[in-house]
């Protein structure tokens, strides 16, 4: 019996090679000895016909899936997008194909809620501001531009 074979587009490596989720992953499709994976892609660039070709899952990070990469030797049946959004792939194309596209929600809602308090503090303590006050050597106005904290604040 062949083998399901996944591609996981080589976006979601970290600089050093490792993948930006926890690798327990990896070891789940290691141990099941109908599967067989690998990375693919070079950064950011389209899905080819030929990659859609060569597997029967993608699990995708940023690079766009669109009519050009279903061509009549696509094998892809899934398409699972590591993050929130559909915005790289041509949902109609894909179901027109007859291909299942999924998300993962909960896969950024921690790291959106710590970048929204993140902003929140910039704004507050007016960090863009000031940054850009010392970067142009304008140091000493920084007291004209000290923002309101987050004392006697609520949040939430």
């Amino acid at each position: 019996m062949p083998k399901y074979r996944i591609g996981l587009s080589s976006d979601i490596l970290r600089p050093d090679g490792t993948p930006t989720f926890d690798p327990a992953a990896l070891r789940i499709l290691d141990d099941d000895p109908l599967l067989e994976w690998e990375w693919f892609g070079d950064g950011m660039k389209p899905v080819t016909a030929e990659e859609a070709a060569k597997y029967d899952a993608i699990c995708l990070g940023a690079p766009e899936f669109g009519k050009s990469a279903i061509g009549p030797g696509c094998k892809v049946r899934l398409i699972a997008r590591f993050g929130v959004g559909l915005d790289h792939c041509d949902v109609p194309a894909i179901t027109k194909a007859g291909i299942l596209i999924t998300n993962n929600p909960e896969g950024v809602r921690r790291s959106v809620a710590s970048s929204a308090f993140a902003f929140i503090l910039a704004l507050a303590h007016r960090i863009p501001t000031m940054d850009r006050l010392v970067r142009t050597g304008r140091w000493d106005d920084r007291m004209h531009h000290l923002g309101t904290g987050l004392g006697g604040k609520t949040l939430g």
